[in-house]
């Protein structure tokens, strides 16, 4: 309740649900984590949130990794990698455009 989900990725493999969401009172996006299993709800591992906060995810083939996608004030996009086997997280790649979604083809 009082949250606003943008983004969404299934992992089939774990039953988890993964969200990027944000009060309706902020302006920052967060990612989550639902476990269909046990009903469960609580943030993941993430890239500190400032600027606009964590705005897009994909999971990949495999289920193993999550592509996270953070604005910065500014609107540039960084884009993380967490290892969800490991919870290891690791930039990836930084951009001067304003992306809010993109796809993880390879784990």
């Amino acid at each position: 309740t009082g949250m606003r989900i943008s983004d969404t990725a299934w992992s089939a493999n774990n039953n988890i649900l993964y969200y990027t969401a944000k009060a309706n009172n902020e302006f920052l996006a967060r990612v989550y984590q639902f476990d269909l299993d046990t009903k469960q709800h609580s943030l993941i591992t993430q890239p500190e949130v400032s600027g606009q906060g964590n705005q897009g995810i994909d999971l990949s083939p495999d289920g193993q990794k999550l592509l996270i996608v953070h604005l910065d004030k500014n609107s540039f996009s960084q884009l993380y990698v967490l290892d969800l086997t490991t919870n290891n997280l690791s930039a990836a790649f930084t951009s001067p455009y304003n992306l809010k979604k993109a796809n993880l083809t390879r784990a």
